[in-house]
C-alpha cells in the first residue's frame, strides 16, 4: 500500500431481520471494492436503537478496522447511503 492508505474505523447498523453472515458479507464486500484492506472486524449482535430507523426499533451493529486511501472515503460513503440494507453508518479516521 501506498503512503497515502490511512487508518480507518466505521461501526455499520443493518436491518435486524437480516442474517448476521449475509449482512457482514455485503459490509465486506462494499468495503472491499473500494479498495479497502480490512484489519479488524467484530460483530456485536442485535441491538435496541435509541430512536426508529427506517422503521426499525433494532439493528445488527458491525464494527471495521480498515486501512484506505482517502480519496476512496467519498466513494465508499455514497455507496453506503444508497444500500437499503444499512440503516446508518460511521467512519471515522482514529488519528485525527
Amino acid at each position: 500500500m501506498s503512503a497515502g492508505v490511512r487508518n480507518y474505523e466505521i461501526t455499520v447498523i443493518t436491518r435486524p431481520d437480516l442474517q448476521q453472515e449475509e449482512a457482514n458479507g455485503e459490509i465486506k464486500k462494499i468495503l472491499e471494492e473500494h479498495q479497502a484492506k480490512i484489519t479488524g472486524e467484530t460483530a456485536m449482535g442485535r441491538r435496541h436503537l435509541n430512536y426508529e430507523r427506517n422503521h426499525h426499533q433494532a439493528g445488527l451493529y458491525f464494527y471495521y478496522k480498515f486501512q484506505m486511501e482517502p480519496n476512496q472515503t467519498h466513494a465508499l460513503q455514497k455507496e453506503l447511503n444508497l444500500k437499503t440494507n444499512i440503516l446508518q453508518y460511521m467512519i471515522k479516521n482514529p488519528a485525527r
